[in-house]
């Protein structure tokens, strides 16, 4: 994935964590494990130095 597209990536979900909107509150059980999992399959595409 291209660094630009990485960092659009980090923006969204820096945004969301700072707007308390990036857990997936409206759903229980196996669906908020999968919401979950979805953000963290998302984040293994961010290469480390872009992070740090």
């Amino acid at each position: 994935m291209p660094p630009c597209v990485q960092g659009l990536l980090v923006n969204d979900i820096t945004w969301k964590m700072n707007s308390r909107i990036t857990l997936p509150t409206h759903v229980e059980g196996a669906a908020y494990d999968e919401a979950l999992a979805c953000t963290g399959r998302l984040l293994e595409w961010v290469d480390d130095q872009l992070i740090t």
